[in-house]
């Protein structure tokens, strides 16, 4: 009872104009073991910050997004600035250019000095999330409930539209092949879900993706250490083996599903947003796994920062031609578990809002994407306990 009223508990939280003293008061909290004193002070500590959400997407200055003449400044910049005076096809270019340090000079993704200050200054609220994240772990961990919420939501973010109850259906009819950690036949089991389920029979293209979503997302969390090989292997779980794709160049190229991308790609509508050239990636790769391993021998940041830091890297990146939104998402949650913690479940999520936030980091700005899923974490928490209460 207590994890199935999770999704309809924080949905009542993110877009209320209340006051936190007022929401307190409505809740009746009373005096228990719990230490709920700890869980009001973070209450009014993050539902009271206006930033939390930001402001709505229909006000906000869309500039950021840039034209196409600002892309080709800034590609310029990036790109065409360093390399003036360097011969094309001379090993002083190549390398340069398979380095990815035009990109991540400019970018500076591997920076983690402002996730830092963020964190210092959030690390009372983050403590106790950690206390409370602790408590709930185990029983949220093995939910079938929250882990078909979680993978629900991050596929709704791609265009799945199904409802939340068709997704747990599905989830549970494929339940005993993903506890099983067998080599599974998409086609087979999709055909088979929508045979004990006939209402679905109009979304075969959905059914897939959240059959694909929760097999990848069950066997990600099996796995002890997360490698490039193991990520590759999981985007071969939910993405097709084989899929065309058109790069910014016009050409139609083949991407196999486990492979890094032969394609320059570009995010539709958002000028400023550059991803590396194919030729960086696995180099910026490589360095993202190396930034991975340090902080877990020698952690720098705070778990659920690094976590988030790392998703934003990896989306801004890119590796893939398709599948990164939901592979980051993924990682994101492997990561956060190694900590004893679980990915923030939004109820209702603003897709601009989310884009604008994951922006915001990679240019140098963690606040706007720390801030919310913290303050969304918490919520998680705060509607758990309420019911404990």
């Amino acid at each position: 009872m207590i994890i199935n009223k999770l999704l309809q508990r924080t949905h009542s939280l993110l877009p209320t104009n209340t006051m936190p003293l007022q929401l307190i008061q409505s809740r009746k909290v009373t005096n228990r073991e719990t230490n709920t004193n700890s869980l009001t002070i973070m209450y009014i500590r993050y539902i009271s910050h206006t930033s939390k959400t930001g402001a709505p997407w229909s006000n906000r200055d869309e500039s950021y997004k840039g034209t196409s003449e600002s892309r080709v400044e800034l590609m310029n910049f990036i790109y065409k600035k360093p390399l003036k005076g360097i011969k094309k096809d001379t090993e002083e270019y190549t390398k340069l250019r398979q380095s990815g340090d035009l990109w991540a000079n400019y970018f500076k993704p591997f920076d983690l000095s402002k996730e830092s200050v963020w964190s210092k200054l959030n690390q009372v609220n983050l403590k106790c999330i950690d206390k409370y994240s602790d408590s709930l772990f185990d029983e949220l961990s093995i939910s079938d409930a929250y882990n078909s919420s979680v993978s629900h939501q991050s596929v709704q973010i791609e265009g799945y539209n199904l409802a939340p109850f068709d997704s747990q259906c599905i989830y549970q009819s494929i339940k005993h092949e993903m506890e099983s950690l067998s080599i599974v036949d998409i086609p087979t089991l999709v055909e088979r879900v929508i045979d004990e389920h006939p209402s679905l029979k109009k979304s075969p293209e959905q059914v897939t993706m959240f059959c694909r979503n929760i097999i990848a997302q069950n066997t990600i969390l099996n796995l002890d250490d997360l490698t490039e090989e193991n990520v590759k292997y999981i985007h071969s779980l939910l993405v097709d083996d084989d899929v065309q794709h058109i790069s910014i160049s016009g050409k139609l190229l083949s991407s196999k599903s486990g492979e890094y991308r032969k394609g320059l790609i570009q995010a539709h509508g958002f000028y400023n947003t550059i991803y590396p050239y194919p030729v960086e990636v696995p180099s910026l790769m490589n360095r993202l796994f190396q930034l991975l391993h340090q902080e877990e021998t020698n952690p720098t940041l705070h778990p659920i920062v690094f976590a988030h830091k790392f998703y934003s890297i990896f989306l801004h990146i890119h590796p893939f031609h398709d599948g990164n939104g939901r592979l980051g998402r993924l990682i994101l949650m492997h990561i956060l578990k190694k900590s004893r913690h679980l990915p923030p479940v939004y109820p209702k999520l603003d897709r601009m809002e989310y884009i604008f936030q994951i922006y915001s980091i990679q240019t140098g700005n963690p606040k706007p994407f720390l801030q919310s899923s913290v303050d969304m974490m918490y919520c998680n928490i705060e509607s758990v306990f309420d019911e404990l209460i």
